[in-house]
Order: structure tokens, then C-alpha cells, then sequence
């Protein structure tokens, strides 16, 4: 949360611009050329448009990673830098926010431009020009070549003045007391910056030593998966990629084509639009797509103006729902915990009623219906109240149905 930024006052690197050849992908290479009384190497117009592509390559990469220095900090940013030169021109001219009048660099704020950027010798040169004379942005402090301090507050003297005069033994106790600190959130320590809504469950904090598995994902994210074009044709057809096939028809299907060109046209549209690999659509369930394609809910969503299928979100969801322990849950209120997943389909209806849907391609063989739905429902009851919690975050209004539709069942299940 607090970032520092040092050595902003250090000389940008411009020796490639100065150099006596230069080597521009656009104007080739271009040296200084020799003078008629051969005493030096002066200029020409094409090495100074050449110099001038250099510095301009070379001030637009600096100033990203200035960009990317600058915007770490969450809650407070140091800046520090080190000037040179006579001190007292330096106090006025680096003074940002003097008590009368404006400072040096608020005037070169108003003209401030891409070539005064390229002209810039120090970061502190591109930095100032922004914050100069802005009192309820920033604080600024100078320190002299000497190391003293600008005259300070009463009250900071007179800390200083306290901390010099104290005794062995009031130095030994106040040091016992900084080297038995404990830091009071050590809780917050075992909290992942984020998880993906598949590993989310009411005691997820709560295991021990497992901050680093819950942050990058554990051992099954691990393995590196292999490419399809390496796969056996056995391992190719297992159940998981049938139905990762059936959802990825699921993400791209286009309504008017399915009722134009039929089940099968869509998926050898897609295949051959390389929405899908061949492999793929070989593996997606003709029959079941059918049935849903039959049933009310596809009606419901080709009828729906604002339909979302694949969404993908990161939210913030409150910390303390994700542990069953009481003092877990205290040191953990008012704390977020960062949540990615991705939604099957959302889509208001023709009431403008938010409906969630959740695709399964659980197989049950041998397994009775009302045994089958109350298997998904233990399964997935908890992660669709994570979407839940998503939809509302995301569209502004609570689901007002979420379902599971199985298309082993043929079925919608709502949650």
C-alpha cells in the first residue's frame, strides 16, 4: 500500500542520441560527417532526425516505467531525488510549494509537452511539473548537501530533543519493546490475494499452511496440460472434454444459425470459423444439445434482449464468510477476498428478471432422477450462491431464479 520511488533525480540515459553514428530502422545509419577543414564532426539534418527518433524511443520507455513505478502505491508515495548544483538556487527553483507565489515548476506545468518530456533530464523533472503549487495533493521536503533539515515544527524538535537526551536504560526497555512486537494481523497474513469460486467453501481460510496453495492455485494448476495435437484418441475422449466440448459450443452458438443449418451445420460452422477444434466438435453431444435446444429454457434465452454467456468476473467478496472459526471470522470482518470465475449464462427475460444459468454434463448411468437432482444439488448448490453473489455485483439487481441445467437430465434445477 505505501510505495517509494528513489533516485528520481538521477541523469536520464541519452548517450545513444549523442553518439557520432546513429542507427535508425527507418533512416539507416547515419554518421556526423566530417568538416572541409577537418578539424571535427559536424551534424547533418538526417542525424538530427535520427537523434531526435532516438531520445523519443528512449523518453517513451522511460516514462512507462515511471508509469508502472508510480502506480504501485495504494495509499501514500515517496518520491526522493538528488540534485546537484548551487544550494540556494535549488531550494527556490525545487521548492513545489512555497508559502507566497508560484514555484518554478507550476510555470513549467502549464507548458508542460511531449517535446518538454523528451527534454527532461530526470524523472524529477517529469514529476514536478505535475504536483508543483498542488497543496492538497502532496507534502514536499528539502534536505541541504549537509544533511540538515529545513527548519522543523516545535513539536518535531522537541521529539528530537527527547530521543537524544534518553538514557541507557530507557533505551534498552523502549528497544525490548520494538523487538517484541507482534504484528496484532498476523490472521491476514494466511489470506490469498485471490481465488477462482471452484476452491471457495465456507472453511477455506481456516487451513493451516495453505496460503500459498490457495494463491496459486495448488498442485493441480501444476501440471502443464497437454496440447490437443499430442493427445491419444483415448485420452481425447474422456468425460471432462466431452463436456468442456459441449460448453464451448454452449459459449459461441449463434441461435439464428442453429435454426437455419441445425445442430450439426452449427458445429461444423464453428469448427471451420475455428471457434472450436475439430477434435472438439467430434466430442459434443448431438443428442443432448437437441433435447435442450426443444425444451422452454432455450426458448427463454433466444427471446431475451440482454444475454451474457462466459462472463467473466473478479470481485471482491467479504473475507469473513470463508471461515468457520469466531476469532478467524473477528480479525476478518471489514476484509475483502479477491473471487474469479466464470458464469455459463446470464439473462434478463422478458419481465427483466436477472436469470442465472449454470451448465452441468454430470453423467449418472443406473441412477434414479430424483436422486441424480439431489446429487447436482449438493454438488453445486454453493458455488451457484457464489454466482449469485457475482450477478448481483456485476448487473446492480439479485438473480431472481439461478438454475442448473444438466443435460444428462434434460432437465432445469433451480437453486
Amino acid at each position: 500500500p505505501v510505495c517509494f520511488v528513489s533516485a528520481c533525480g538521477a541523469e536520464l540515459n541519452r548517450r545513444d542520441a549523442a553518439e557520432d553514428i546513429i542507427m535508425d530502422k527507418n533512416l539507416g545509419i547515419i554518421p556526423k560527417i566530417a568538416a572541409s577543414y577537418g578539424m571535427e564532426r559536424v551534424n547533418t539534418p538526417q542525424r538530427a532526425a535520427g537523434a531526435l527518433a532516438l531520445s523519443r524511443n528512449a523518453c517513451s520507455e522511460e516514462m512507462r516505467v515511471l508509469y508502472v513505478a508510480l502506480t504501485r502505491a495504494k495509499e501514500k508515495l515517496f518520491i526522493t531525488g538528488e540534485v546537484h548544483g548551487d544550494v540556494e538556487k535549488n531550494r527556490e527553483k525545487y521548492d513545489i510549494l512555497p508559502a507566497h507565489g508560484a514555484s518554478f515548476f507550476e510555470y513549467e506545468g502549464e507548458f508542460f509537452s511531449p517535446y518538454s518530456a523528451t527534454a527532461s533530464k530526470s524523472f524529477l523533472e517529469m514529476i514536478l511539473p505535475a504536483v508543483a503549487g498542488r497543496h492538497e495533493l502532496c507534502t514536499a521536503e528539502i534536505y541541504c548537501a549537509d544533511g540538515e533539515a529545513p527548519p522543523a515544527e516545535e513539536a518535531e524538535k522537541e521529539a528530537e530533543r527527547e530521543e537524544e537526551s534518553i538514557t541507557y536504560y530507557a533505551a534498552k526497555k523502549l528497544i525490548e519493546k520494538r523487538f517484541a512486537f507482534e504484528y496484532p494481523h498476523t490472521s491476514l497474513c494466511s489470506v490469498p490475494s485471490k481465488l477462482s469460486v471452484s476452491r471457495l467453501y465456507p472453511d477455506v481460510l481456516d487451513e493451516e499452511d495453505s496460503s500459498a496453495e490457495l494463491a496459486t492455485g495448488g498442485e493441480e494448476s501444476a501440471e502443464v496440460p497437454k496440447p490437443k495435437f499430442m493427445l491419444a484418441e483415448s485420452e481425447k475422449a474422456d468425460g471432462a472434454r466431452k463436456g468442456n466440448a459441449t460448453h464451448l459450443f454452449m459459449q459461441f452458438f449463434d441461435f439464428d444459425s442453429v435454426e437455419k443449418l441445425g445442430i450439426e451445420g452449427e458445429i461444423e460452422r464453428l469448427a471451420r470459423e475455428k471457434f472450436i477444434f475439430e477434435s472438439d466438435a467430434a466430442l459434443i453431444n448431438r443428442y443432448a444439445l437437441r433435447r435442450f435446444f426443444s425444451g422452454p429454457l432455450a426458448r427463454a434465452m433466444r427471446k431475451s434482449g440482454r444475454i451474457y454467456r462466459e462472463k467473466r468476473f473478479i470481485i471482491n467478496y467479504p473475507a469473513e464468510n470463508f471461515s468457520e472459526n469466531e476469532e478467524m471470522r473477528q480479525s476478518l470482518r471489514g476484509e475483502k477476498l479477491l473471487v474469479q470465475g466464470i458464469i455459463d449464462c446470464a439473462f434478463f427475460d422478458e419481465k427483466g428478471e436477472l436469470i442465472l444459468i449454470d451448465y452441468k454434463t454430470d453423467s449418472f448411468f443406473g441412477v434414479p432422477e430424483e436422486e441424480a437432482e439431489a446429487t447436482l444439488r449438493a454438488r453445486h448448490s454453493r458455488q451457484i450462491g457464489y454466482y449469485k453473489y457475482a450477478c448481483r455485483e456485476m448487473f446492480g439487481v439479485p438473480c431472481a431464479h439461478a438454475y442448473i441445467y444438466s443435460f444428462a437430465l434434460n432437465k432445469t434445477i433451480e437453486i
